[in-house]
């Protein structure tokens, strides 16, 4: 069992712009996931939101949409202390 598996996972709030669509959607994504997991999560509920009008994929990039990069994909968003109603960019 992984150490962020045995904590309770927290939802938060993210609004995430995709640029293929020049769409912004709404995802809850839990804090105990790595952003690798988390950019999985935002994927496939797009893909669900869009009516499968964005293919989800595995090779996409999120990053904040205030241009910082979010570059460590192992570090959950616990560890990186990021909030509720965090913007985010998928490309």
């Amino acid at each position: 069992m992984k150490e962020s598996d045995m904590y309770m996972a927290i939802n938060i709030l993210v609004e995430v712009y995709v640029k293929e669509l020049n769409r912004t959607y709404d995802v809850f994504v839990p804090t105990n996931k790595t952003i690798h997991e988390i950019s999985n999560i935002i994927s496939k509920s797009i893909s669900n939101q869009s009516n499968g009008i964005y293919k989800e994929t595995k090779n996409h990039v999120i990053y904040d949409k205030e241009n910082r990069n979010i570059e460590d994909t192992n570090l959950t968003i616990e560890r990186l202390s990021l909030l509720n109603g965090l913007k985010l960019t998928l490309v």
